[in-house]
């Protein structure tokens, strides 16, 4: 099998050159095309930068199946950064191995998670938080059913350095830096995530742009397994996961697909 040489998130622009029109994503009462998708990616890329992420760091994500943690993802992979991929529960229990061990340099959480995680938090030695909603892609009515949740000042922690996903969007949007082209090594990583657990402590699991690619090329050799264009395909596997990463989430991208998203 031929070797794919280039990021994750290139092969996936690459694939859908002729498909921009296409629907990405669709969830909470909304739709996105697969332009605007690239765009989006384009824009945390940049605000990435902004905020002083860089090629080969790595940013933890402790979030659900929303379009935003799908982005992030994304353009971490844009700038050849590493999206550290965290179930909730995990930093809970031990955020000294799941935040500290991979030396991130930003947390990014949900605010529905912040409050229960406080504390495993205060325990870390993290300095960044991103807080994120699940209103951030939703349509409005869903926005006046959920709402963003708000911290008072006793809610947030000293010596850590807070900003909401708007206010890093806007900054990605304003940005005039210019995403540098990376270069995909054999060995470079996308992505860490976590075993389940259920033989002992979850153990990280490092995936390669590579890794991601072959997935690809392999339903390749298959026609897919039947998957084309236009076809819907229902998110239930939370991100933190290799297999919702490789196969519910890059691959139904890479062929076109339609993924319903259903944070749980």
């Amino acid at each position: 099998m031929k070797r794919t040489e280039m990021t994750v998130i290139d092969n996936l622009k690459k694939r859908n050159a002729d498909n921009m029109s296409g629907a990405a994503f669709e969830g909470l009462g909304s739709s996105i095309d697969y332009k605007t998708f690239f765009e989006a990616v384009d824009i945390f890329a940049k605000a990435y930068l902004e905020y002083g992420i860089k090629e080969n760091d790595i940013v933890t994500i402790c979030s659900a199946g929303t379009l935003d943690t799908i982005i992030h993802f994304y353009a971490l992979n844009r700038i050849g950064a590493v999206a550290n991929l965290i179930n909730p529960n995990f930093v809970k229990f031990n955020p000294e191995k799941y935040l500290d061990e991979t030396n991130s340099k930003l947390l990014v959480i949900m605010d529905r998670f912040y409050l229960p995680l406080k504390d495993s938090i205060a325990q870390s030695k993290t300095k960044r938080v991103l807080l994120s909603s699940l209103t951030e892609y939703s349509s409005l009515i869903y926005k006046l059913i959920i709402r963003r949740q708000h911290f008072s000042k006793s809610d947030l922690l000293p010596n850590i350095e807070y900003q909401t996903l708007p206010d890093f969007i806007r900054a990605g949007e304003k940005s005039r830096i210019e995403i540098p082209i990376i270069k995909c090594d054999k060995e470079r990583v996308a992505a860490i995530t976590y075993t389940s657990g259920t033989t002992g402590n979850p153990k990280g699991v490092v995936l390669t742009n590579d890794s991601f690619n072959n997935m690809i090329n392999i339903y390749d050799i298959k026609n897919g397994f039947g998957s084309k264009r236009g076809d819907k395909n229902l998110l239930l596997i939370p991100p933190m996961y290799g297999t919702s990463l490789c196969h519910s989430i890059n691959t139904p991208i890479a062929f076109g697909c339609t993924t319903q998203l259903q944070p749980r």
